[in-house]
Formats: structure tokens, sequence, C-alpha cells
């Protein structure tokens, strides 16, 4: 009998559900970033589609995952520094939950 994670790493559905996340996160994180915590569009857009793609990436590539999901952290705690103190700082929650998935997908997909 195949254990449940080990179907869900050789699942087809599991890149096309990460990347389908990393697509909505990143849609809908890039105006939350630029609108609400008064970051440069630009700016916004590169650190939201970094922590998108790090999720994708964590599926087949841990390490490359991993890689980008924290300078795009940490970018993301140096646009948004200057945000007033009601907002939930240093992270915009998408770019959170987006982090939180990178994470998911390196603890299911992958052994250490």
């Amino acid at each position: 009998m195949i254990h449940p994670l080990e179907q869900l790493r050789h699942s087809a559905w599991t890149p096309m559900t990460v990347a389908g996340a990393g697509f909505v996160l990143a849609v809908v994180g890039w105006p939350v970033t630029a609108a609400v915590y008064g970051v440069d569009p630009a700016l916004a857009m590169v650190v939201t589609v970094g922590h998108s793609v790090a999720a994708v990436l964590a599926v087949r590539w841990p390490w490359a995952g991993l890689s980008l999901a924290i300078p795009a952290a940490a970018g993301t705690m140096l646009v948004t520094a200057a945000a007033p103190a009601t907002l939930p700082w240093p992270w915009p929650v998408t770019s959170l939950i987006a982090h939180c998935l990178t994470l998911a997908v390196l603890a299911v997909c992958h052994r250490w």
C-alpha cells in the first residue's frame, strides 16, 4: 500500500494546484502591497511574484524555492517597513500566505 503523502508527491495535480494558488496570491497580493502599504507598484510586483514563484519552484526544486522565498520575505519586509502601525507589518497577509504555501509544499512534497 502506498502512503498518502507518497501519492501526493507523485500526483500531477500537485504542481497545478500550487501554480494556481501562486497565481491567485500574486494577482491579489500585488495590488494589496502597492495600494494598502504604499509601495511602488514595480517593487510590489517583484516581491509578490517572488513569493509566488518560490512556491511553484518548491514543488520540483526544493532548494531553489527556499532560496527564492527567503530574499522575497526579506524584500517584502524592507519595502513595507514604512507602513503605518495599524497594518499587519512586516508582511501583507497575502505574502504571509504565499510564504506558508512554500513551506507547506516543502514539508509535504520533499524529504529532508
